[in-house]
């Protein structure tokens, strides 16, 4: 998935276990109305970050993550794995420039196109 705005807060990286570092940041979208969407990184990807500051324009890319906690408790992460300046210069996992994410799914994959319904279906009862 994908989401373009404005950064507008980055947060210290914390480091909850020996092993687990994240640090969380806030884009504010563009939307008729603007939505503040808190994402994060996690362990080596929160390099990803670096040379960033608030109010600049990005695209991100991220999974949408799920968890049971404790009690029938669920929790939900956005777990950014690229980051992207409005100019087109990317920062991925690898350090790498890469070509604009696919926009649906998490696969990363790209899906087949979806042919025009036929007319000939048109008077199924379903």
């Amino acid at each position: 998935m994908e989401l373009t705005g404005t950064l507008k807060e980055i947060f210290d990286e914390r480091q909850p276990t020996p092993t687990f570092r994240v640090r969380e940041f806030v884009v504010t979208t563009e939307d008729r109305y603007p939505q503040h969407i808190l994402l994060q990184l996690v362990n080596e990807k929160i390099e990803l970050l670096g040379g960033y500051q608030k109010g600049e324009r990005v695209r991100v890319s991220f999974d949408l993550r799920g968890r049971e906690g404790n009690a029938g408790r669920y929790y939900n992460s956005l777990n950014a794995w690229k980051i992207e300046r409005d100019g087109g210069s990317a920062a991925s996992a690898s350090g790498q420039s890469s070509t604009p994410a696919y926009q649906g799914g998490t696969s990363g994959a790209p899906q087949p196109p979806v042919a025009p319904p036929d007319p000939a279906d048109a008077d199924l009862p379903f």
